[in-house]
C-alpha cells in the first residue's frame, strides 16, 4: 500500500518554505506561509472537532478569496474528501451536490444560505483564527479520495468525479516538473474553484514558495482589469483555458503587453493555429495541456512550436495513453482512434453512479489484472514523433469556454420551464470561431423568456446564448430528432430609429461574429457573454470617444437603449 501523508508536497506543511514569504495574495489581502499555515492549522482543528476526519466528505461554498485556499488545505490536512461549490451556481444545483455527494458538514460564510440540510461551519474569512500548533498528522492510503469534482451528467444532473490522493499528488508531481517555479514566482489563478483546472493554479505554486495572486472574479470577466493585474502583480505565469487567452489579447494595447514575457499554460478546449502563433509571439514559453477530469485534470502537454494543428502531446509522468478502435485494439499510428487514458492519475469513478462508472472506467488489457483506464470519448492521432493531436468527439459532449458540457443536461433543464414541451440544443461557432450554444423548444414561446428561466437550473456557462422557438422541432423519418434539419437562428430585426443605434447594433454583430443584429436585441441573447462584453464596450468607448462601462451594457443590452443612453446623451 502506498501512503500519503497530509504532506504530500503543499508549502503550507514543509518545513523549507521561508514562513515570511508571501504565500497568497486577493484584492488588498495578503498572507505569508506562516500566517497561512497557521489559518490552515486552526480551520483543520476546527474540522477535527466537528468529527471531520479520513474518509468524510466536506464541501466549501466559499467565495473567491483566500479563505477558500484556507478551506480546502484544511479539508485535505485532516484527510478528508473537499467538494469545491461555486456560491454563484443555482441554489438547486449546490444542493444537489452536497446531497449527492454525501458531505457530512459545509464550509460557508455566516451569511451563506444552508444547502443539503448538513452541518455548517461558518469561516470568517477576515479573521487569523487562534493557531494550535503543529499536530500530528496522519499517514493516509492514497486511495482516499481527494476531492469530488462535478461535471455535466448526460441524464440532466451533474456528475461527481470522485479523485483520490495518489492522482492529486501524482498531477501535483506532474506540474512541478513542467511548470517549475521559484519563491520569486507570481501565479495569477483565474478558474473558478468548481472547474478542475484551479487544482493546478491553487496548489502548485505552494509547492515551490511562490505566491498565488487570487484574481477576484470581475476581474476575471474584464480583460482591462485583469491585464492590470498582471502588471500590478508582477505575474510571471497564467494558466488559463483558450477562451481567456483571446479575451485578454483582444483588449488593445493593454492585453498584449501584460502578455508578454508570460510563461504560458493553456488547455480545456482546442487551441487554433491563429491563437497559438499569438501567444508565441509575446509570451516566453506556452504549453497546451490535455485531460479530461475523470483522470486529474491534466494528462499530457506539449510545447507550443511552429507544427500547426498544435499537438496535445505526450502523457505526463506515470499515465499511460492507449489509441484504440471499437474492439479495444491499438490502431495504427496516424490513424484515428479514440483516447484511453490509464496511470496513477486515474479517478475512483462517478459517485453514486456505479453504471455509469463502469461505462466509462474499463478494464485494461494492456496492464497488470486489476488496471483500469478511462475512456475519454476523445478520437486522437497520433504524429510520427509520437505527440498526439485531437480530432473531434465521439459523443455529444461539448467545450464551452473550457467547461465541458453534456448537451442532454441543458435539454432536459429547458424541459423543465413551464410551456416547453420539447428541446434541443447544438453548437455552433460564429465567425470568429467562438463557440456558443444554441437551444431550440416547440411549442413557440418567448424565447428571451425561456432563456432567462433556464438560468435558474443551470449555471451561466450552460445557459444557451440564443433560444429558438419553433412550432415543432423537425424529425426524421423514423420519428427521431433530426438535428441537422434545425434552422439557423434568425435575429430579430426592424429598422433602426437613428444611425447610431444602427452603428451600434453593427458593433453588437462585430464582436459576436455574426452577420447581423437587430437594434431591438439583446446583446446576451445574442450570444453575448462576460468575455465578449469588454470588449463591446472598447470598440464603443473607440469608435464614438465616449466612456461607457461594462454596467451600461448590462442596463441597456440592446442597441437602441445602448444608444440612447450612451451614445446619443
Amino acid at each position: 500500500m502506498r501512503v500519503y501523508s497530509t504532506g504530500w508536497a503543499v508549502g503550507v506543511t514543509r518545513g523549507d518554505v521561508a514562513p515570511e514569504g508571501t504565500a497568497v495574495v486577493c484584492g488588498g489581502e495578503r498572507l505569508s506561509y506562516g500566517e497561512l499555515n497557521g489559518r490552515v492549522r486552526a480551520l483543520a482543528g476546527r474540522l477535527r472537532e466537528s468529527g471531520v476526519g479520513p474518509g468524510t466528505v466536506v464541501a466549501v461554498c466559499l467565495p473567491r478569496s483566500i479563505g477558500l485556499v484556507v478551506g480546502l488545505l484544511a479539508a485535505l490536512r485532516v484527510g478528508a474528501t473537499y467538494v469545491p461549490l461555486d456560491p454563484g451556481f443555482p441554489a438547486e444545483r449546490i444542493d444537489y451536490m452536497v446531497r449527492d455527494s454525501q458531505a457530512s458538514v459545509l464550509l460557508t460564510t455566516d451569511t451563506g444560505p444552508e444547502y443539503g440540510g448538513v452541518a455548517r461551519i461558518v469561516v470568517d474569512l477576515g479573521a487569523t483564527g487562534e493557531d494550535p500548533g503543529e499536530t500530528a498528522e496522519p499517514d493516509l492510503d492514497g486511495e482516499l479520495a481527494a476531492y469530488t469534482i462535478y461535471t455535466s451528467g448526460s441524464t440532466g444532473v451533474p456528475k461527481g468525479v470522485v479523485v483520490p490522493r495518489r492522482a492529486l499528488v501524482n498531477l501535483i508531481e506532474s506540474m512541478r516538473a513542467l511548470m517549475p517555479m521559484r519563491p520569486d514566482d507570481r501565479l495569477v489563478a483565474v478558474t473558478t474553484v468548481s472547474f478542475d483546472i484551479a487544482v493546478v493554479e491553487l496548489f502548485v505554486p505552494l509547492t515551490f514558495g511562490a505566491t498565488v495572486v487570487l484574481a477576484e472574479p470581475e476581474t476575471t470577466r474584464d480583460p482591462a482589469a485583469l491585464s492590470a493585474l498582471l502588471v500590478d502583480s508582477g505575474a510571471t505565469i497564467l494558466h488559463a483555458t483558450p477562451t481567456l487567452w483571446r479575451a485578454l489579447l483582444a483588449h488593445e494595447p493593454a492585453g498584449p503587453d501584460s502578455v508578454r514575457g508570460l510563461r504560458a499554460f493553456t488547455g480545456a478546449e482546442p487551441l487554433s493555429d491563429r491563437l497559438a502563433d499569438r501567444l508565441r509571439s509575446l509570451a516566453a514559453s506556452v504549453v497546451n495541456l490535455y485531460g479530461p477530469t475523470e483522470t486529474a485534470v491534466w494528462s499530457t502537454s506539449a510545447e507550443v512550436s511552429d507544427h500547426r494543428p498544435a499537438p496535445i502531446g505526450r502523457p505526463v509522468d506515470n499515465t499511460r495513453l492507449h489509441i484504440l478502435d471499437e474492439r479495444l485494439r491499438p490502431v495504427e499510428r496516424g490513424t484515428v482512434g479514440e483516447l484511453y487514458i490509464a496511470g496513477d492519475g486515474v479517478a475512483h469513478g462517478y459517485a453514486g453512479m456505479p453504471g455509469r462508472t463502469a461505462e466509462r472506467f474499463v478494464a485494461s488489457p494492456f496492464g497488470p489484472a486489476g488496471t483500469r483506464m478511462y475512456r475519454t470519448g476523445d478520437l486522437v492521432r497520433e504524429q510520427a514523433d509520437g505527440q498526439l493531436v485531437f480530432v473531434s468527439r465521439v459523443d455529444r459532449q461539448v467545450k464551452v469556454r473550457g467547461h465541458r458540457i453534456e448537451l442532454g443536461e441543458i435539454e432536459v433543464a429547458l424541459e423543465r420551464v413551464d410551456g416547453v414541451a420539447e428541446a434541443a440544443v447544438v453548437l455552433r461557432q460564429d465567425d470568429n470561431g467562438e463557440a456558443r450554444l444554441v437551444a431550440f423548444v416547440a411549442p413557440p414561446l418567448d424565447g428571451a423568456d425561456v432563456r432567462s428561466r433556464v438560468a435558474n437550473f443551470l449555471p451561466g456557462y450552460m445557459v444557451p446564448s440564443v433560444c429558438v422557438a419553433l412550432e415543432s422541432l423537425p424529425r426524421t423519418a423514423n420519428g427521431k430528432l433530426d438535428r441537422a434539419a434545425l434552422p439557423e437562428e434568425q435575429p430579430v430585426q426592424r429598422t433602426p430609429a437613428a444611425s447610431d443605434e444602427e452603428r451600434v447594433a453593427g458593433l453588437f454583430a462585430q464582436v459576436l461574429g455574426v452577420a447581423h443584429v437587430g437594434v431591438d436585441e439583446d446583446f446576451f441573447a445574442a450570444g453575448g457573454h462576460s468575455m465578449l462584453v469588454p470588449v463591446l464596450v472598447n470598440q464603443v468607448n473607440e469608435t464614438f470617444g465616449v466612456a461607457c462601462s461594462m454596467t451600461d451594457l448590462v442596463a441597456h443590452p440592446t442597441a437602441a437603449a445602448f444608444a440612447a443612453a450612451v451614445v446619443s446623451e
